[in-house]
């Protein structure tokens, strides 16, 4: 039994020395800190050249040896540099000026939303004007049309009248010349001579005066040719002046209208700008609404913010503990590795054998 378990004892000892190798390769192989070549260079040779006796190394296994010192140094420097930083951190995120910014995001954020309300409400007043305002232009712009369209159609009427005075002028020499008796024309002439005032006198005599040859009208018949030529001509240049007159009326209900359109165009630019703003405003309070629940969130969660970034300080001094207390120093020892001392066999215990107990009956007197 001593012998078993001085066997064991020895089998410990030698299970929790094999465990630093694995121990000193794993923090090499598994630190970002080194380059993904130099890691897959370590994991397939260092297990070998550590577990080698040093005096039995050669050149090369030597120099793998003098590397992972210095990648056990650039991994120490890491861990130092992540330590630091995790400190910094948990003292940004543990100190009263973290809270008073959580406290400030918040307000600010309902002071944005706030705002946004208020944005929100002058957006649609501004829209309903602007669509007042488009309807209010788009009967402007209905009545200047109309009113362009009756200018236009007064003025053609005047043109018309004023193309037709004149063909009957030239019809009236004509009559008057003899060269022409068309019924139509003398019927025309007529009305226009009862329109103007002419004496019916002269009106009643104008168709038969019109069937003689010139030279056989009498002076009277002669004078109200005359008259009727002295008619046309103020006929024609009223007509004249009525056509004068309308067209600058006409050209005012055009601008009119241009005017009135380019309101109406304006009017409808201003209403598609105020619905995108409105659009755009409505977008703007949603993110608010948003930005109010993180900034919200963001402050309840300030404990545990503080117990993550502790623990990540912790985790890092650990760590870095670790590699100082326990890697280096498995380290060390692996890289000058000797010979384990044979052991020793402790000798067999002998077992004692009990003496005899003396026979009493041999013992005891004859006579008993």
């Amino acid at each position: 039994m001593k012998r078993k378990a001085t066997a064991m004892k020895v089998a410990s000892k030698r299970g929790r020395a094999n465990q630093d190798l694995p121990n000193v390769v794993n923090s090499l192989v598994h630190s970002d800190a080194l380059p993904e070549n130099l890691r897959s260079v370590l994991k397939a040779t260092l297990p070998i050249v550590l577990d080698a006796n040093k005096a039995d190394r050669h050149s090369f296994e030597a120099e793998v040896v003098n590397q992972a010192q210095q990648a056990l140094g650039a991994v120490e420097a890491a861990l130092e540099q992540a330590r630091a930083a995790a400190v910094t951190k948990q003292n940004e995120v543990i100190a009263p000026a973290e809270r008073a910014r959580r406290f400030a995001a918040l307000k600010e954020a309902e002071a944005h939303l706030e705002r946004m309300k208020g944005k929100g409400e002058v957006d649609k007043a501004t829209r309903k004007a602007s669509e007042h305002a488009v309807e209010e232009a788009d009967a402007a712009l209905k009545a200047a049309q109309k009113e362009e369209k009756a200018a236009e159609k007064d003025l053609q009427r005047r043109i018309d009248k004023q193309a037709g005075a004149q063909t009957l002028a030239n019809q009236f020499a004509m009559l008057k010349d003899g060269a022409s008796e068309t019924p139509k024309a003398v019927q025309k002439l007529a009305k226009v001579g009862k329109e103007y005032g002419l004496d019916n006198t002269l009106l009643q005599t104008l168709p038969m005066t019109c069937k003689k040859p010139v030279e056989m009208r009498t002076e009277f018949e002669t004078m109200m040719f005359t008259n009727l030529q002295s008619l046309m001509a103020k006929v024609i240049a009223d007509l004249s002046q009525h056509v004068a007159e309308a067209e600058p009326v006409k050209n005012e209900k055009v601008a009119n209208s241009a005017a009135a359109k380019e309101a109406l165009e304006s009017a409808q630019a201003a209403l598609k700008a105020a619905e995108e703003q409105l659009t755009a405003t409505q977008q703007s309070h949603r993110e608010a609404n948003k930005q109010l629940a993180q900034a919200d969130a963001h402050r309840r969660k300030l404990w545990e913010d503080m117990r993550h970034e502790c623990d990540a300080q912790d985790s890092a001094s650990n760590d870095l503990k670790n590699l100082k207390e326990n890697i280096w120093p498995a380290f060390q020892k692996l890289r000058e590795k000797e010979p384990e001392p044979e052991p020793v066999e402790e000798p067999e215990p002998v077992e004692e054998v009990p003496e005899a107990a003396p026979d009493t009956e041999a013992a005891a007197p004859a006579d008993a």
